[in-house]
């Protein structure tokens, strides 16, 4: 059987800080700065994730080419596989609390707007709304991620039973791709996403500092 499976990546782009002096300025530089801070979590957990990723992909492509060789091995490969879904989802929950610890500090943003006016109050409000853009569509991911790993979790269980039928397992990896396909696509939003809201800070950052 073809290897099914693609590893997954989410490019992590934190949100970094500038430092000004004026008060405006430092309230949204805090706030970003804050922001940045509490991602670092999901950096370490999304290092940690690819790691977990690629041993899996190693593991199943080895327990593949038992298949053909010593089926009595299978299960033993098959109950580590589990576990390594089961460790991917500990370590995804790490990622899913910084993530919300980031959105929490984010409603800051609505106080530092109410602070501004002009071109500034339009450019933090936009730069709250595409925040709350990215936060959503990392909800959409997480789901998709979950459900991807349970899928995992179950074509393994599969794998490691005997006299299991080839067509069985044919068909949950062609339901694994198509999923894995869906959680690609949510990866790529989120990501462009972010650049979008690293951009429009910049923008926002330069605006405020040649006020000064």
């Amino acid at each position: 059987m073809k290897k099914g499976f693609i590893a997954l990546f989410i490019s992590c782009m934190l949100l970094a800080g500038c430092s000004f002096g004026g008060s405006l300025e430092k309230k949204l530089s805090d706030t970003m700065t804050s922001m940045s801070d509490s991602e670092k979590a999901y950096q370490d957990a999304q290092t940690e994730l690819t790691k977990l990723e690629e041993h899996e992909q190693k593991l199943f492509k080895s327990t593949m080419e038992l298949t053909k060789e010593d089926g009595g091995k299978v299960k033993d490969s098959a109950e580590e596989l589990i576990s390594s879904v089961e460790n991917r989802l500990k370590v995804f929950d790490k990622e899913l609390k910084s993530i919300h610890s980031s959105k929490d500090i984010a409603g800051k943003l609505k106080d530092v707007s109410g602070k501004a006016d002009g071109k500034e109050k339009e450019k933090i409000q936009a730069l709250q709304e595409l925040l709350d853009k990215r936060f959503e569509l990392h909800s959409s991911f997480a789901d998709e991620y979950k459900s991807l790993a349970s899928k995992q979790k179950e074509f393994y269980e599969l794998l490691g039973q005997e006299n299991v039928e080839i067509d069985q397992l044919k068909k949950r990896v062609e339901e694994i791709n198509e999923m894995n396909e869906k959680v690609k696509s949510s990866i790529e939003a989120f990501n462009q996403t972010t650049k979008e809201v690293n951009s429009l800070k910049d923008e926002l950052f330069k605006s405020l500092s040649s006020k000064e």
